[in-house]
């Protein structure tokens, strides 16, 4: 279900904070090792932008999450736009 991968709100200090998943330590070693977590790790953060958000700015307020996934937001799309702009015409008759 979507809604369990949200992030969590931390009531002592009313923040967003990263939600996770439970599982064994001999799972997903891969992952474990990717994101520079114990082999025995028994839990996992979820694997959206919204959590990877978070991960990287660290708790935030709902407020400043979502102004923080709107200028990601705003960022991906003008280098989408450039990419397509400068770099179509070398691909593709101009």
């Amino acid at each position: 279900c979507p809604r369990h991968r949200l992030p969590r709100v931390d009531e002592a200090s009313g923040l967003m904070v990263p939600s996770g998943f439970e599982c064994k330590a001999t799972q997903y070693r891969f992952w474990k090792a990717l994101l520079m977590l114990p082999a025995d790790a028994t839990e996992l953060p979820n694997f959206t932008v919204i959590n990877w958000t978070l991960r990287v700015l660290g708790p935030l307020s709902e407020r400043n999450l979502c102004l923080a996934l709107m200028v990601l937001q705003v960022i991906s799309c003008a280098l989408g736009l450039a990419l397509r702009f400068y770099a179509g015409p070398k691909f593709f008759d101009g």
